[in-house]
C-alpha cells in the first residue's frame, strides 16, 4: 500500500519464481523487485460472492485476491 492505494502484492509464488529460481537472496532482494504490481493484481470487494471469487481465481490461475473497499 501507498497511503490508500494498492501498489502490489507479494506471494509465495513471487518468492519462488523470482528469488529462488533467479538465485537472488531474501536478505538483499527488495519487495518492489519481486512483487506483482497493482495493475496485474485482481481484486474483489466485500460484496463479491465466493462463487465469483472462485471463478476469477480459476480463470486467471491465481490464488490470492485482495479485498478492497470503495475502490482503494
Amino acid at each position: 500500500m501507498e497511503g490508500e492505494k494498492l501498489r502490489g502484492i507479494v506471494t509465495e509464488r513471487d518468492y519462488c519464481w523470482k528469488v529462488e529460481l533467479e538465485n537472488l537472496t531474501a536478505k538483499t532482494t527488495l519487495v518492489r523487485e519481486i512483487m506483482t504490481p497493482a495493475d496485474k493484481v485482481f481484486t474483489v470487494t466485500p460484496f463479491t460472492t465466493l462463487e465469483e471469487c472462485m471463478a476469477l481465481m480459476d480463470s486467471h490461475r491465481i490464488r490470492h485476491l485482495p479485498v478492497i473497499k470503495n475502490g482503494v
